[in-house]
């Protein structure tokens, strides 16, 4: 590796205020990520092989902290320093061996805990800045093939729709349209997050139309509930996709990542193209999949159950979605769930068979749950039958 290519992999780690990193969402109670919704690569850390998950939208790399401990890598404590929202804070390794891309490096790496309910095996987040510092080519995401490599492009490029990366971002980024501006996120397994203000015009169109609610958490653990629509087509400027679920992306970790985004395509989302990252010339090129997607895990329930507080609360209090199969049984915003069929929920903190909850909502629609709930300290229980979620227009 060249020593200006080595400079520019040290900023990609180390860039940003010291101890603290933005990166992108995780799934809290439904924790719908699937390992075939998500890329990973594979390389070594003192040479010994590691498993990580390439987002693009991390702005630097992390090593979780039980990947440390097994590789015997020191960790030194972060600094105690108030930070902004969407931040958490990062302890930082000893420098260590980095070999990637057929290239290695003395460097060191932030530390931080793994999210709650993260696929096992996952030792840390890869970021694009450090696959670019070390893979000069561009690259190729595939995710209807499972494909994630470096590439020179090919022959056939000009069949390509060809998009300008918005430049000096971390993130991966490019322009449509007017101007509107479009993230990839691999980090996130849903399919479009629009900026509030987009959501609002969006949404505000199909005022009446079947909705759906999701939760997650992201990294700085903060718990965000929204409302998920099913699109049958979205466009974006002169960007299309389709049958693609639509959601607000209103956590501050999407706002300080993507500056200025309309939009922030998913995992999901990228069944439907394969995408060429060519960053030295700051350019994505995009050509649609001829295959199907596999089908989206939407949640037919029309309701999430969270705590208020993830530290503080043990109550599983309830969002529901009017008009949905939830809605329609009787259940209503804050009541408390207790049980699913017999599995005794209350139990979530401390008994590991509990979550996720949400492989009870995304049964396939027609299942029948018996749920327990409390409303005011008064027990009822309802039956609900689970229902596909219908597009909109």
């Amino acid at each position: 590796m060249s020593a200006s290519r080595q400079k520019q992999f040290r900023r990609s780690i180390r860039h940003g205020v010291a101890f603290y990193l933005i990166v992108s969402i995780f799934t809290l109670l439904g924790a719908s990520s699937r390992a075939d919704d998500l890329i990973f690569w594979d390389f070594t850390i003192n040479n010994v092989p590691v498993h990580f998950i390439f987002d693009s939208g991390a702005d630097s790399s992390v090593l979780f902290r039980s990947t440390a401990e097994r590789l015997g890598i020191k960790v030194i404590p972060a600094a105690p320093v108030a930070l902004p929202p969407g931040s958490v804070h990062l302890d930082n390794t000893a420098p260590l061996i980095l070999t990637l891309g057929g290239s290695s490096i003395k460097t060191t790496m932030y530390v931080v805990d793994a999210p709650p309910h993260l696929l096992q095996g996952i030792d840390g987040i890869l970021s694009l800045d450090s696959i670019h510092s070390s893979v000069g080519s561009a690259l190729l995401i595939d995710l209807d093939k499972h494909i994630f490599t470096s590439i020179s492009l090919p022959a056939d490029i000009g069949r390509w729709s060809k998009w300008k990366m918005v430049p000096n971002m971390h993130v991966l980024m490019f322009e449509c349209g007017d101007g509107e501006k479009i993230g990839i996120d691999t980090g996130a397994t849903g399919g479009v997050y629009l900026s509030p203000k987009k959501w609002e015009t969006w949404r505000a169109q199909r005022n009446g139309q079947p909705a759906n609610i999701d939760d997650y958490v992201s990294m700085d653990g903060k718990l965000y509930v929204s409302e998920e629509m099913r699109a049958r087509k979205l466009t974006i400027g002169d960007f299309t996709l389709s049958d693609v679920p639509v959601r607000v992306g209103n956590s501050p970790t999407m706002a300080r990542s993507y500056k200025g985004f309309d939009a922030i395509i998913g995992s999901y989302a990228l069944y439907q193209m394969k995408v060429i990252i060519d960053r030295q010339n700051n350019t994505i090129y995009t050509l649609p999949n001829a295959g199907t997607p596999p089908p989206y895990d939407y949640n037919r329930l029309g309701a999430v159950f969270v705590p208020h507080d993830l530290v503080k609360s043990d109550d599983l209090m309830a969002h529901v979605v009017t008009g949905s199969p939830a809605y329609q049984a009787g259940i209503r915003d804050n009541d408390v769930l207790e049980k699913i069929d017999d599995l005794d929920v209350t139990k979530w903190k401390t008994d590991p068979t509990v979550l996720p909850l949400n492989r009870f909502w995304i049964k396939p629609a027609g299942t029948s749950l018996h749920l327990f709930l409390r409303r005011d300290d008064h027990p009822y229980d309802v039956q609900v039958t689970l229902k596909d979620l219908t597009p909109v227009d």
